[in-house]
């Protein structure tokens, strides 16, 4: 796993530049479509492209800069160069986009009332006057086929970097975060990459695929004390590869925890034994340590005879394996998930 502070953070900014670019093309999807039916208005550009930092473009923008330009404790690929590149080229393209349809949007009625006066005789215009509606027709066209054109010229590079995306991914497979976002965010990926998108990213990532961003997630929740995640992410494993011994007893390890830390004692009790007995004989993984502790815990709340002696059974048996190294007791699970945890 990424441990130091520094490279965490940055895998944090990877995540968060995959989850803008998502996000941005789903965005100027709904703008194509508003444009096509000649219902796209100014306020509909807001969320995607703006220069006062409130947009995904923007942000996009700025996140990939940071990450992609500044020289030092990274080595900069130039594969990320282009995708900043092309990040870049679109955000200013939307930048012109906006402009454009600000001219057609605020001006152009305006440029249509007075032609529609002087085609009705209403308030006769003057030489000087006139020029000016030939110039206002002229600005009006060109930002009308400006608009045509910028949002072509949005979508080639969209599709550009979705391409160029997958390239990313790639490289960054190590990053535990980012097959925790796209395994949380497949509705998103299928919206942007279709059915099977991501399967088909994950296959791109990994030589295990869907299987082993799984696995690699269930540890990196576990890591985190997310346990309950992770028993749903080795599940989701299991699923892939039902006769995966590992993968089995990780997910009752885990779901046993989660039971644990939602004060569910006889559904961990009842993991525990299961995961014991899978494992049949030493030497024991070393979550088995976090289960002992577990198991003495129970011990001391006295939550009732029956969950005395099933916990002290669990420990008996662990000590007859192979008594578990001592361990800090364990920490509380999270009450609440954030998008990105540590």
């Amino acid at each position: 796993m990424l441990e130091d502070p520094r490279r965490r953070h940055r895998a944090r900014q990877i995540v968060e530049v995959v989850e803008g670019l998502l996000r941005a093309a789903i965005l100027f999807r709904r703008i194509e479509d508003l444009y096509r039916r000649d219902r796209l208005h100014f306020e509909d550009l807001r969320r995607f492209v703006d220069d006062r930092g409130e947009s995904v473009l923007f942000n996009l923008k700025e996140q990939c800069h940071n990450l992609f330009r500044r020289k030092g404790l990274y080595q900069v690929s130039e594969k990320e160069e282009f995708f900043d590149l092309a990040v870049g080229s679109i955000f200013h393209e939307g930048m012109k986009v906006r402009e454009d349809l600000y001219q057609l949007q605020v001006y152009r009625p305006r440029f249509l009332a007075l032609e529609h006066k002087e085609a009705q005789n209403q308030e006769p215009l003057s030489p000087t006057e006139r020029d000016y509606l030939r110039q206002f027709k002229n600005i009006l066209e060109r930002a009308n086929r400006g608009l045509r054109e910028g949002l072509k010229e949005i979508r080639l590079l969209l599709a550009d970097s979705l391409q160029q995306l997958r390239d990313l991914l790639r490289d960054h497979a190590p990053n535990d975060l980012l097959s925790r976002f796209l395994l949380e965010h497949e509705a998103l990926v299928a919206r942007v990459y279709g059915n099977g998108g991501l399967r088909m990213l994950l296959a791109g990532m990994f030589e295990g695929g869907l299987f082993e961003a799984c696995r690699l997630a269930g540890r990196s929740y576990s890591e985190s004390s997310y346990y309950t995640l992770a028993a749903k992410a080795y599940r989701r494993a299991l699923t892939l590869r039902p006769s995966d011994k590992e993968t089995r007893l990780l997910y009752i390890l885990h779901r046993g925890l989660g039971h644990f830390y939602a004060s569910h004692y006889t559904g961990a009790l009842s993991a525990f034994r299961q995961a014991l007995r899978i494992v049949g004989s030493a030497p024991l993984p070393p979550l088995f340590a976090r289960v002992r502790e577990c198991c003495l815990l129970m011990l001391r709340e006295r939550r009732g005879e029956r969950i005395a002696q099933g916990a002290q059974r669990v420990i008996a048996q662990l000590d007859a394996l192979q008594a578990a190294p001592p361990v800090s007791l364990p920490r509380p699970e999270p009450s609440s998930l954030t998008s990105l945890p540590s």
